[in-house]
């Protein structure tokens, strides 16, 4: 179904279930599936959310974005650049990799100490834990590098694709979970009935 394992609950994470309302009005909605279950386990969250409505409503919202494209293609940058800056520590890549090969052969000098029995085996675990925290962060770092390296590459080129997968979405008279899950991630509800739009990655 169009919303599939797309839509979910801020309260308890799970994935809004499909439902048809077939009494006056015949139409589809979809519910947190938590408390539509023979099971102790409930949630707080008693959303409904009508398909008809909630698929105009993505609509409106992705029309919005691109409404001004340069605006729209400004923020993604802005908002990559601040991730990039914020997520890992910051290092040239040779700077990363001199730092590497200096934790890799502390490292070695310390397992060549614990076979000498200079250390225990606690300690060991002790000195290579500590490295091997830092060595994850400087991977992170490397890996952040990398992609900043390829997007101001070719950034603006990825972004103006979404914006014509955005385009296409919009003009689609019959909407797929294929189609939905090219613009957006994830559609998240609380029980005040708060909707988030997550856009694609």
């Amino acid at each position: 179904y169009i919303f599939s394992t797309l839509i979910k609950c801020e309260h308890c994470g799970r994935s809004f279930s499909r439902k048809v309302h077939k009494y006056v009005n015949t139409y589809i909605y979809w519910v947190c599936p938590t408390n539509y279950q023979y099971t102790a386990e409930k949630c707080d969250n008693k959303t409904k959310l009508r398909e008809d409505i909630l698929l105009s409503k993505v609509k409106e919202y992705l029309a919005s974005l691109i409404q001004d494209k340069s605006t729209f293609v400004n923020k993604i940058i802005e908002e990559i650049e601040k991730q990039n800056q914020t997520k890992c520590i910051k290092h040239d890549a040779s700077d990363i990799k001199m730092k590497r090969k200096r934790l890799i052969a502390k490292k070695e000098r310390y397992q060549e100490m614990y076979a000498n029995d200079v250390m225990t085996m606690t300690e060991l675990k002790e000195k290579t834990a500590a490295i091997a925290e830092e060595l994850e962060r400087l991977d992170c770092s490397m890996k952040q590098y990398a992609q900043m390296i390829a997007f101001q590459k070719n950034g603006e080129d990825y972004i103006r694709r979404y914006i014509q997968d955005i385009e296409q979405f919009l003009n689609m008279e019959t909407v797929t979970n294929i189609d939905m899950r090219k613009v957006i991630s994830r559609i998240t509800v609380n029980k005040d009935k708060t909707i988030k739009i997550e856009l694609k990655k």
